[in-house]
């Protein structure tokens, strides 16, 4: 996944260990198709369908990382304008592969700051993980009104027609890309994945 810089860190939460927490990235991206089994989402377990933050046995390793995420939670409460906060919250909780989580926590950020295009294109991709392709794509058309060339924001698109069959929409959204950003980082396999689709085209006609 591809990571995006939200903002700079101002809070200290159980020492060095917010750092793993509320680390900054630069942009969520989705697994290939060619990577992965297209269009499964990872299922979300029981108490985080539910919206709950799992529960830890107290000498488990993890205690300490949702004890941390629970302050952060607070913080959250505390702060009801901070839309970094939930952004972190959202960033941690995709990290952690729960997506139910994170699409809490995105959309609320979206609540106070629309025009945020990374976080925008975090939710589209954690809907997509979430068997909630349709609204990806509806996620990734708003970020497309604040930026029509975001490289994220195209990448993901391509990745999510693609794993719906929507294969030439796929390609439209991945040769945009490399137009318009020709120094992306995975612009070779942008590249394979263009002309795998395209075969997979020609092999649907013939």
């Amino acid at each position: 996944m591809a990571k995006k810089k939200v903002g700079p860190i101002r809070f200290a939460v159980v020492g060095g260990l917010v750092g793993f927490v509320i680390g900054i990235f630069a942009g969520k991206g989705i697994t290939m198709p060619s990577q992965a089994a297209a269009g499964r989402a990872p299922q979300a377990p029981a108490q985080q369908q539910q919206g709950q933050t799992p529960a830890m046995p107290e000498d488990h390793p993890s205690a300490a990382l949702i004890q941390a995420l629970q302050r952060m939670q607070e913080m959250a409460q505390q702060n009801p304008d901070d839309a970094s906060i939930r952004a972190r919250l959202g960033n941690a909780y995709y990290d952690m592969r729960q997506f139910d989580l994170a699409i809490r926590w995105y959309e609320e950020a979206l609540a106070l700051d629309a025009g945020n295009i990374n976080v925008s294109t975090d939710l589209g991709t954690a809907y997509h993980y979430t068997d909630q392709s349709s609204r990806a794509l509806s996620q990734f058309a708003r970020s497309l009104e604040i930026d029509p060339n975001h490289p994220q924001t195209l990448h993901n698109l391509g990745v999510v027609h693609y794993s719906m069959g929507n294969l030439q929409e796929a390609v439209q959204a991945w040769e945009l890309l490399i137009e318009k950003n020709p120094d992306y980082r995975s612009i070779e396999q942008i590249r394979e994945q263009i002309e795998r689709a395209k075969q997979q085209m020609e092999a649907g006609e013939s």
